[in-house]
């Protein structure tokens, strides 16, 4: 059974801010928190409900229950605690399932990868040819898969989605995550979600982020193929 730490999004975004600015995302594993953050966000949108991030743990006890109070709990379970070795990276849990129903925590889980860094091609042919790799290394699987990319990209969701490279794509979905700053260091984020060959939503944050803390972010609805 999958055991995972629970983290409140006031917690995590003071880890955030204690570890890392928002340029040095492309460094670690930082960007994966971010990724979290940002489909917490969004899926309470969507969802319309309250929900926690849950990161995968080592420990080999019964208890699903542990939940992490305070930035330097936050801090010694991804330094000691958190299972990096795992197809999932984390996950979002509604606080309803956490509260009453403690022993079979409801739980959307999710793999994350970067697109941009180690790929010849930036662009959406690019894109189209990683996510074919991906689709032949892994079996089906309920998970969703997001794909942060490291650099702003124009992509073409349309096209992305109606190749037939990613027929028979094994994760339920895929969601994109774009972020990008300009000079006077605002970040503005934007959001995909693609099912391979069926459809696409994009997503825009209302506002953009002032340097360092993606306070106060939320999304509006962009676009539905």
């Amino acid at each position: 059974m999958a055991r995972y730490c629970y983290v409140e999004e006031s917690v995590l975004r003071q880890h955030i801010r204690d570890t890392f600015q928002l340029k040095d995302l492309i460094t670690g594993s930082n960007y994966e928190l971010v990724c979290a953050l940002l489909i917490k966000i969004l899926f309470e949108e969507i969802q319309n409900t309250e929900c926690m991030i849950g990161f995968k743990t080592r420990e080999l006890d019964n208890d699903i229950k542990y939940k992490l109070a305070d930035t330097k709990s936050c801090k010694d379970f991804f330094e000691k605690g958190a299972d990096k070795d795992t197809p999932v990276d984390f996950c979002i849990s509604p606080i309803l399932s956490y509260n009453k129903t403690r022993n079979k925590i409801f739980a959307w889980t999710f793999q994350v990868k970067r697109f941009g860094k180690f790929q010849n091609k930036k662009n959406t042919n690019g894109l189209i040819d990683y996510i074919a790799k991906i689709k032949n290394k892994y079996p089906k699987m309920t998970s969703a898969l997001v794909i942060f990319f490291d650099g702003h990209k124009i992509i073409n969701l349309k096209k992305v989605c109606k190749d037939k490279k990613l027929k028979d794509f094994p994760f339920e979905t895929i969601f994109f995550i774009d972020i990008n700053n300009d000079k006077q260091n605002y970040w503005y984020v934007n959001m995909g979600q693609l099912w391979p060959v069926y459809g696409y939503n994009a997503y825009d944050a209302v506002k953009a982020i002032k340097e360092g803390v993606l306070e106060n972010v939320s999304f509006k609805y962009k676009k539905d193929s």
